[in-house]
């Protein structure tokens, strides 16, 4: 029943997860901008936007200033506005920019031209031949060979142009991919990972939760993750007294308010050791400590999790 009903629940936000831009057409004019990235001399603050005929968007990350090919250090620090060519090289293909720098800042437009042969390449190694406006997303997202042969490494199953998309949108990466497989979770598929890194199941968050006692299938951790359930409220349950629950039971019992302090509050009342039904059906009744005192007061005995949740339902106070 728990299972069935965390399913549920999940299915709606699963579903809401975000896709790679259907046939979005690559724009004629891409705007750049670059700032100081913090204290990092060698780096900047790099943004591209663009616009779709139905979107806007806005793509940021901090790169080299060795990324810009064209500018010159002494360009990017000088004092007065300074006109500038460069091109940011990825695998997908390159961006052609121009604009004018001044004091580590600058701004211009670029166009985008994709790299053919890198298509040829995907295309050999199964993926498919990614479209112009593929090829700009790839870019876009810097992904690239390294990530295809990683993925096959690891036995993965070979994705298609659409998910290698989706992979760069939501920055599933080598470095993840490899983090993840040492934390034990090679998940088969380059949309399982998506699904976890769109819901923030990360490495440091899967060993946590072995810390913890708990070793969650890949669906169970984004489960887990879009419910809120966190190691540190496994470990005050635990404080608490709370049993050893399944993974079910601690998601079924965090969607329905159940916390530590309730479960505390219960055990000094004499309450020990209840499942997670016992809990979850309290809460959905809105049985509460002080009906619990209350309750017992009345009768002069401890009645039962069902017969306080009985009590509750038909108008106990």
């Amino acid at each position: 029943m728990i299972r069935q009903f965390i399913a549920v629940a999940s299915a709606a936000l699963l579903a809401c997860a975000a896709q790679p831009p259907a046939s979005a057409e690559v724009p004629d004019r891409i705007g750049w901008a670059i700032g100081p990235a913090g204290d990092a001399a060698d780096q900047v603050q790099l943004s591209l936007r663009y616009r779709t005929a139905t979107s806007n968007s806005t793509w940021s990350s901090r790169i080299g200033v060795a990324e810009l090919r064209g500018i010159a250090p002494a360009q990017l620090a000088a004092a007065s506005a300074t006109d500038v060519r460069f091109q940011i090289v990825r695998e997908a293909g390159r961006f052609f920019c121009d604009g004018s720098v001044r004091r580590g800042s600058g701004a211009g437009d670029c166009s985008f031209e994709a790299d053919a042969g890198f298509a040829a390449t995907l295309a050999e190694r199964g993926v498919g031949r990614p479209s112009r406006e593929d090829s700009f997303h790839l870019a876009l997202a810097r992904v690239g060979i390294a990530l295809v042969d990683e993925l096959a490494r690891q036995d993965y199953r070979t994705p298609g142009v659409d998910g290698l998309v989706a992979a760069g949108i939501h920055r599933v990466d080598v470095d993840y991919v490899r983090a993840m497989a040492e934390a034990g979770y090679r998940v088969g598929t380059v949309d399982g990972l998506v699904q976890m890194r769109i819901h923030r199941v990360t490495p440091d968050y899967v060993t946590a939760l072995a810390a913890a006692g708990y070793r969650p299938d890949a669906d169970m951790a984004v489960q887990m993750r879009i419910h809120g359930l966190t190691p540190d409220y496994i470990r005050a349950l635990a404080a608490a007294g709370g049993e050893r629950f399944t993974t079910d039971d601690l998601v079924a019992m965090r969607i329905h308010g159940v916390t530590p302090a309730f479960v505390a509050e219960l055990r000094d009342l004499g309450y020990r050791g209840l499942s997670a039904d016992n809990l979850t059906a309290m809460r959905i009744h809105g049985v509460t400590g002080d009906f619990v005192r209350r309750q017992i007061g009345a009768a002069g005995d401890r009645p039962s999790p069902d017969e306080l949740v009985s009590r509750r339902i038909h108008g106990g106070r």
